[in-house]
């Protein structure tokens, strides 16, 4: 069995602000970012949906409350790598 590294990010609280979020087919990855160490979240995907329903009966509520939040998805920058085989090639 690997053993999983924990990587710790410091910045300064101004310079990440970031939630990236990425999954596969068993898993769904939360990584928060905010000026401390990152925080990741792995999540099985009925448990992210059960999420995203619980946030959404929350911000329906709060609209109902207080008005509508008007926002979108950030942009998104690409990255140049690529994906494909990690590792060494034996020929």
């Amino acid at each position: 069995m690997s053993e999983q590294k924990q990587i710790a990010l410091e910045a300064p609280a101004h310079a990440l602000q970031n939630v990236i979020a990425n999954f596969d087919e068993e898993q769904f990855r939360l990584i928060m970012m905010s000026g401390g160490p990152a925080r990741m979240y792995v999540l099985s995907p009925k448990h992210a949906k059960r999420i995203m329903l619980l946030l959404q009966k929350q911000i329906g509520d709060y609209e109902a409350q207080f008005g509508k939040v008007e926002t979108e998805l950030p942009q998104t920058v690409e990255g140049t790598a690529t994906r494909g085989e990690v590792g060494f090639k034996v020929e």
